[in-house]
This record gives structure tokens, sequence and C-alpha cells, in this order.
């Protein structure tokens, strides 16, 4: 028989790597052979090779043990790498594109090393860490991962490095820190030069914020003067060599020009850090979780919240008028589309919903895959959100932002009474500056966005002009190539430039890659990949109908859970429902004024979907492992968001007659 193999990590969470031929084998008995194999291992003092057996009445024995002496491969001091798709999986859910791999291995790179540069890092410290710097993410099953090894060495090169890993876990929502290797030079060696250069780090680091919003200004007309040179009406008139220059004008912003959009990342993830620590010890009996995320609620100017407002707008204009409200209630969303086009009479909420795509249709889910189209492309999507607001009688999404500005002020003021006037005013500074951050990275995500889509747009311009030349066979082949091929096959420099056998290779190959479901979090032997097509992360920790995450939002909420896997499902949710999945994204957006909850298997506290729900008030949970397979869609749950617990209290009841949604928030 080809042997099974699964990996059990504390606190008993399954991972199956090989199908398991022998069925007796239950995750409740392999977490038994996992904590007596420990026992056994304790007892002889090292790692133990271990034969056991289980008889017919399910008792575990062990028939021998031997100490481990050969390391695993026949490799010596064989180094490990910690891989997670924490937070990078929101940004990119599905199985990427050799064109998306090109853009984004060295885009990390340039990011840190930027960073580095930036905030006053010696050369030599920084030539200590390049190839970590090299290797900041990596691809597994076609899936886009953390080299967490990598970005913890990296991190740990600059002052406070342990703090800084910490910080970086919390941001992206990762819960496993790779080994210090000490791949870098320390902090411990008061000389002068080092002392100098923490001199030049602080001056560093406060210049960079002094001036950083404009200095996010400034990316944002970067963006812009990019987004007007690359218009999708102008493209299709452009040369080879014109879109060329698009394709490298791309590749200078994200290599190059990126810096002032890290720096508002870097500064909302250390103050995030910051707040939590300060109040932590400010308030030791407080409930930590829904106390920092309270006082980050419906922050102002927060754009990430635009989109549901003018949503909200367009579907109220529906509401008025009888012919619209019958129109997308009945007609399928190809069909309101070619309405909406043809009749006259629609003519004002046309250029309403027009003007609404120019300004947000980028912003969707999957918006950063290339791949996807965007609602500036397909409009269908947008037509069954559009259906759902319509149908919504709830309070608007600006009502739900003033409710929670109102409650967040509420709550700061019994904050800063209770810390005293001495820590209250640090804790007023800290306020201060994270909302500032938070607001300045949601400005900066909102650009890079625009600046993806146009991406894709050049890109297949670029598919179109290689189609014409007999180069490959459809415009879509171009994201299975690199951004180095397109540039050699544009400017006439490529030692082969019929791709099209290449392409069907890779095409296949990914294919098969993607067919695969590597875990979440896994370790590797250094230059190994995951190759049995077979894995699977199963995780079931909690055993019961009780599951445990953390905190994205405070508040409590029962009602009906619907389970999606993707925001194209959204038109299965009812108003009230609790949403879960397993990551959100910008896309989701719209979706969250429709909901009383939100259950997340994936996300840190600065993730796109935790940022939302604390803005309308949405108690909500991330980080609730297997949440899409444990809870079953329609049953009914009472989800606590301060104490990030999620309880299975029963089955859906029928819905009213009338078709309103009973449900509390």
């Amino acid at each position: 028989m080809n042997p099974g193999r699964l990996v059990v990590d504390p606190p008993g969470v399954i991972r199956r790597l090989a199908a398991i031929s022998d069925a007796a084998l239950t995750d409740e008995a392999a977490r038994a052979l996992a904590i007596e194999g420990k026992r056994v291992a304790d007892a002889f003092g090292a790692p133990q090779d271990i034969e056991w057996t289980i008889d017919e009445a399910g008792a575990l024995w062990f028939v021998q043990a031997r100490p481990i002496t050969v390391p695993a491969r026949g490799r010596s001091a064989e180094r490990t790498i910690l891989w997670s798709n924490a937070n990078v999986n929101e940004n990119f859910p599905d199985p990427i594109s050799p064109l998306l791999y090109s853009v984004a291995a060295p885009g990390y790179y340039h990011y840190f090393l930027n960073l580095g540069r930036a905030f006053g890092l010696s050369r030599r410290r920084l030539n200590a860490i390049h190839e970590p710097l090299r290797h900041i993410i990596g691809v597994h099953g076609a899936r886009m991962y953390y080299n967490l090894t990598s970005i913890h060495t990296v991190l740990r090169a600059a002052p406070c490095g342990e703090a800084l890993a910490a910080a970086f876990n919390q941001f992206v929502g990762a819960s496993h820190v790779a080994p210090d290797e000490r791949r870098h030079p320390g902090w411990h060696d008061w000389r002068a030069a080092q002392a100098l250069e923490l001199a030049r780090i602080a001056a560093s680091v406060a210049w960079q914020y002094t001036f950083v919003a404009r200095r996010v200004a400034g990316f944002e007309r970067t963006v812009d003067e990019y987004a007007h040179a690359t218009e999708p009406s102008t493209l299709s008139r452009l040369t080879p060599a014109q879109l060329l220059h698009r394709l490298r004008g791309f590749t200078t912003i994200r290599r190059h020009r990126w810096k002032n959009a890290s720096l508002a990342d870097a500064g909302s993830m250390v103050c995030y850090a910051a707040l939590k620590a300060y109040l932590g010890r400010a308030l030791p009996g407080e409930d930590q979780d829904a106390l920092h995320n309270t006082l980050l609620k419906a922050l102002p100017g927060l754009v990430s919240s635009m989109p549901a407002i003018e949503l909200w707008k367009l579907s109220r204009a529906i509401r008025a008028d009888r012919n619209l409200s019958t129109l997308f209630r009945s007609d399928p969303p190809h069909t309101v589309l070619a309405e909406l086009r043809r009749n006259p009479a629609f003519t004002t909420f046309q250029r309403a919903r027009d003007a609404y795509l120019e300004n947000w249709g980028f912003r969707c889910s999957s918006e950063l895959m290339l791949t996807v189209p965007s609602f500036q492309e397909d409009a269908s999507a947008l037509v069954a959100i559009l259906r759902s607001y319509a149908d919504h009688d709830g309070a608007s999404p600006e009502e739900l932002l003033a409710r929670q500005q109102a409650e967040r002020v509420i709550e700061t003021r019994r904050v800063l009474r209770l810390v005293g006037w001495r820590r209250a005013l640090v804790l007023r500074v800290l306020l201060r500056w994270t909302k500032a951050a938070i607001q300045l990275r949601e400005r900066a995500r909102l650009k890079q966005a625009l600046l993806y889509s146009r991406l894709r747009r050049v890109a297949l311009a670029v598919g179109d002009d290689l189609c014409g030349a007999g180069r490959i066979e459809r415009r879509e082949d171009v994201f299975m190539l690199t951004m180095e091929e397109l540039d050699a096959l544009l400017s006439g420099s490529a030692m082969f430039p019929d791709v099209r056998m290449l392409i069907d290779m890779r095409r296949r190959a990914h294919a098969r890659l993607s067919a695969t479901k590597p875990p979440d979090t896994f370790t590797l032997a250094e230059g190994a990949y995951i190759e049995n097509t077979e894995i699977e992360s199963i995780t079931d920790a909690t055993g019961g109908s009780v599951l445990t995450g953390t905190s994205a939002c405070g508040g409590r909420t029962t009602g009906r859970a619907t389970v999606l896997s993707d925001v194209t499902q959204a038109h299965r949710l009812r108003a009230g429902d609790i949403l879960v999945t397993r990551q959100t994204d910008p896309g989701w957006g719209p979706i969250f004024p429709l909901i009383s909850g939100l259950v997340m298997e994936r996300g840190g506290m600065l993730s796109h979907g935790a940022i939302i729900a604390r803005e309308f008030g949405i108690p909500s949970i991330a980080g609730v492992a297997d949440a899409t397979h444990l809870i079953p869609s329609g049953a009914i749950v009472c989800l606590d968001g301060d104490r990030g617990t999620v309880r299975i209290v029963g089955a859906s009841p029928p819905p009213p007659r009338d078709g309103s949604v009973e449900a509390g928030r």
C-alpha cells in the first residue's frame, strides 16, 4: 500500500497530507496517537521513530520505538521555511498567473528594500539581508504564499525587530513566528557606528512620516497619471512599441515609485500594534480586542466605505422609478444592461451608473488578480448587488456610519477618563496617528486597485496585438507569459518568438497545480515544493458547536448563517444574515450594509473585511478555522464579536411570508 501521511499540530489541528488507507485512524485516534507519541519521546529524551497499531477494540498499542538519527531526505542541518497565505490570500485568493507572479515577486523585493532605505538602514545591514529580500513570496499549488521566514528575518534587521515581526503577524493575521536565524547584524553592540545608524534611522523615520500625507497624495497622482495614459478606449490604437512603454511604466511604478504607499502600510501596522499594546497596559481589565476595535469604528473620510454609499444612492433611484424597479426585479442581468442602454427613459439612471463605474468600477472582488474582469468590463455582477440593495429597507450606509461614529466618540471619551490625564495625552496621539495611518493606507489601496486594473487592460491589448501577429492563439494567453517575456516579444529581442507551445505547456501545468489544496500554513525544507496533489488542510480544533477566532469588531448578533465562497453568490444573502466566508477583499465592501455579522476563516485586524466591518459596526470574527465547513449554511448562529466566538444554536426557520427578516444586530 502507499503509506498515508498526516500532521497533528497543537492544539489538535489535523492536516492530512496523503490519503490514509485505514479508516480506523479517525481524527480522535490521530490526536491520541500524537499525545501518546510525545509522551514516549519525552520518556526517551529524544524524538522517536515509533511503530504502533490499533486493536479491534480501538486501543492504541506501541510495539517499537527507536531514536531518529538520520535527517529527513538525507540532509544534514536541514533549514526549514515557514509559509503562510495569511493576508496575501485576501489580495490573491485564486491560483495566480505567471504574469502576476512576475509582477509580484520583484514588487515585494523592492517594497521591503525601498522601505529599508527610506528608514535609514545601513548598506551593510541591507546587504546582509539581500537573500531573504529576494524571497519574500513564493508559489505552492499555483497560490501565492508569504515566506514568513524571510519576512521575519528582514524585519529583525531593524531596531525592535521582534516587535515588528509580531506586529506584522497581527497586521496580516498570521499566527506563527519563524525562528530567529541571526542572518543580520544585531543591535547589541553599542559602538559608535551603530549609534550613528540608530540616530540616522530615527531621523529618517521622522522625516518620512512628517510629510506622509503629502507622500501618499504623490502616489495617488502617479497612479492617476498612469491611468490617464492607459485609458482603455485608447489602447487599441497604440502600436506595440507604445504598449511596451505602458508595460514598462507599470513596472517602474511597482518597483521604484511605491515607497509612499508602503509608508502608509508600515505606519498603520506599527500604530495599530502600539495602540493595542498601550491600551493593554493602561486598562488591563478591559476586553482588549473589543476595546481598541471600538475606538477605530467609522473613521471619517475612509474611501473604502464610499462604494456602499454610492450604490445605496443608485438603489434608491431604482426604488423611486416603478419601471426601473420592475426591470431589476424580474429580468436577468444581461437584459437589464441592454435595456438601460436602449431605453431613453433610463438615461438619467444610466449616467449615474456610468459615473459609479468610472469612479469605483475597478474596485471589485479579486481586483489584483489580473485575470478577473472588473465591473467596468462586466457590470452583470453589479446588477445582482443593486437588486439586493433595492430590496433592502434598513438603514442607509450613511446612517449606519453616523450611528457607529457616535458610539465611537462616546467610547473614546469613556476610555480617556478611565486612563487618567497623563495617559490620555499619549492615547490621544496614538489614536490620531492610527486613524490617519489607516485612512492613508486605504487611499493607497484604492489606487493600487486602479493601477492593476489598468495593467490588465494593457496586457489584453498586448494579447490582441500578439494574436494578430500569430504569436499566441487567444488574447488571454498573455497571462501565461511573464513581464520579461512580453517585453522581449514586443521589443523584438525574444530568442523564441513563437511561444504557443510554451503557453500550452504552462496552461496544462497550471491546471494541474490549481487542482491541489495546500494548507494555509506549513513548513518545508529549504528549496522543497509541495508535490502531493492530494494535500488538504483539515482543521477541527473545537470538536463542538462553539468556534473561536479573533475579534475584528465587537457586538453580538444572532441570525441565519449564509456560507459564501465568492462575492458573485451575494444574491443568496437575505438582509440580516451572518456572512460566513473564507476571506473578504474590497469587492465585498458593498455587501456589508446588508449583513448583521461576519465570520472569516482568514484575515488580520487591518484586513479589508475587518476595517469595513468596523466602519458599519458589524460584529465580526476573523481567524475562525474551517468555519465554512463547520458552520452549515442556513443554520442559526450566535456571534459574539467581543469574545471572538460563534455558536451554532439551531436550524434555519422557514422564511416569513411577507419577506421580512428577523435578526438582531
